[in-house]
């Protein structure tokens, strides 16, 4: 359930941490040993390699969406990711995805919130070697 999952995200504070909710992964071991974002995180921290792109909260500013960035390497691709279901679980709930607009000069990752209506949000970035992580997940209700 994504509730859970963003309050375990958002528990330790004064660490070095991220998350990467990847759209359209299947669930268990297997598919959740796969992402290289693990091994990236690791080497950055444990090595000194190059850090993942960090993404901040979602702010609704009127009709957009928009969030702050920090990235070694350049951003290639960002998209806002909502969804207006509280009851199905996270394996059964449906994300509508549309295109974010990408500000490398101001750092900034923003969008028209196409649906006023969601209640789960989140920022998906992806880099120039591939490496996707999320923004920190954006709950009305919770």
């Amino acid at each position: 359930n994504i509730v859970p999952y963003a309050k375990t995200y958002n528990l330790p504070v004064n660490c070095e941490k991220n998350i990467c909710l990847k759209p359209e992964m299947k669930h268990g071991d297997l598919y959740g040993k796969q992402p290289i974002e693990i091994r990236y995180f690791f080497e950055s921290v444990l090595n000194g390699g190059v850090p993942l792109p960090k993404v901040g909260m979602v702010m609704k500013k009127n009709s957009t969406a928009e969030s702050g960035f920090t990235a070694v390497v350049g951003l290639s691709a960002a998209s806002f990711y909502y969804c207006p279901d509280t009851v199905s679980l996270s394996k059964n709930r449906v994300w509508s995805e549309i295109t974010a607009q990408i500000d490398p000069v101001q750092k900034k990752i923003s969008c028209k919130i196409p649906d006023v209506n969601f209640e789960y949000a989140f920022f998906y970035v992806t880099d120039y070697r591939e490496v996707s992580v999320s923004s920190p997940i954006f709950m009305r209700t919770h």
